[in-house]
């Protein structure tokens, strides 16, 4: 392009597309420059930073490849806990995802002596595959049977209530909590109408698929983001209730809630320190704490929280003699001092619209 206005500048009249060409390469090269300036070749860059630059690249009518393919790289997310790439990471051998050995609980030996790793989502895929065929066996049995035994109202019930379990297996409903919500609802139903099928071992396979299905679709969506601890403990207690579990998912969701509520448990203890405990030690047991989460692939609100105390070096405020724990805080006109939104009785989109406010302590001193 660059040549191409060379060229142009040549000429004597000056070309509307020329122009546009010239605006073109301003922008690409000022969007190059913020590439530069992000960090990222010192890996200083945000992730937020970097999918801004990536969006904005859309919008440049020139081919930014060369860019925007170290972009993609670098804000690529792995891993139940969608962190970035590192050396401690391990390949599925089935979809070659990478996962960080300690998020799946695993040491680094242990991980390097696995000549073989699948991972949770491959597992459950397999499994449900599994019982798809049985399904279909099942279904073709039943039609079989029927063509020998005509004339019997219940067997044909059952083959249609077969083919309707057929058709859930094969039901595409989108990875969407609503779209999963419904199909739940409709096997719920679905196993109320063979109640009387599910005693008999086909009608108790076939059961047992169908809600193996909706549960591996509530897992895939927890193992495509960096889930919440509710949302594991929730997925655990739904695969003991599942006949055809996958006993290396139900260990890893174990393990991982486990570890949840135990960091959970320390740091809420740590947050709620007594006021005797020095700023100090608050700050070296966070920063101890923040290290183990690393390997915990979980959403706990009690990290950021712990991070926002840290950043403020412990230091205690408000009426309740607590740490900013990252959420809506207000200063006092009067003393400068700050509170809690929720322990002076204000909501942030209440408290950001004073143009001044005073605090209880104050107000007494004032009367």
């Amino acid at each position: 392009v660059d040549k191409i206005i060379a060229e142009a500048s040549k000429l004597k009249t000056v070309f509307y597309e020329v122009k546009i060409l010239r605006a073109t390469i301003r922008e690409s090269k000022s969007w190059v420059a913020a590439v530069k300036r992000s960090g990222i070749e010192k890996g200083e860059a945000s992730i937020q930073q970097l999918q801004k630059l990536l969006e904005e690249s859309k919008h440049i009518n020139l081919d930014m490849s060369e860019h925007t393919s170290v972009l993609k790289t670098a804000t690529k997310r792995y891993c139940l806990c969608r962190g970035s790439i590192d050396s401690s990471m391990i390949a599925c051998n089935e979809c070659k995802e990478k996962f960080h050995v300690g998020c799946i609980g695993l040491s680094s030996g242990s991980a390097k002596k696995l000549q073989h790793f699948t991972c949770p989502s491959c597992e459950i895929k397999h499994n449900v595959h599994i019982q798809l065929g049985i399904v279909k066996a099942i279904n073709a049995r039943a039609i079989a049977t029927i063509q020998l035994c005509s004339h019997d109202p219940n067997l044909e019930k059952f083959v249609e209530w077969a083919r309707v379990c057929l058709d859930v297996m094969l039901e595409q409903p989108g990875r969407t909590p609503d779209k999963i919500s419904l199909l739940n609802k409709k096997v719920q139903t679905i196993v109320e109408n063979g109640r009387t099928f599910g005693r008999f071992h086909d009608g108790s396979l076939l059961q047992s698929a169908i809600k193996m299905k909706v549960w591996a679709l509530q897992a895939g969506l927890c193992f495509e983001k960096r889930a919440t601890l509710n949302e594991y403990q929730s997925l655990f207690t739904g695969s003991l209730k599942v006949p055809l579990r996958v006993m290396s998912v139900d260990m890893l969701l174990r393990n991982l809630v486990e570890r949840a509520k135990s960091w959970t448990e320390r740091a809420r203890k740590l947050l709620n320190s007594p006021i005797e405990v020095p700023s100090t030690t608050i700050v070296v047991e966070g920063q101890k704490l923040l290290y183990s989460v690393n390997n915990i692939p979980v959403d706990m609100p009690e990290e950021k929280q712990l991070v926002a105390c840290l950043d403020d070096s412990a230091t205690r405020y408000c009426l309740c003699k607590g740490f900013n724990d990252g959420g809506f805080m207000i200063g006092c006109d009067g003393c400068e001092n700050w509170y809690h939104g929720r322990c002076v009785g204000l909501s942030q989109k209440v408290g950001e619209a004073l143009t001044a406010w005073t605090c209880p302590q104050c107000l007494k001193k004032i009367k």
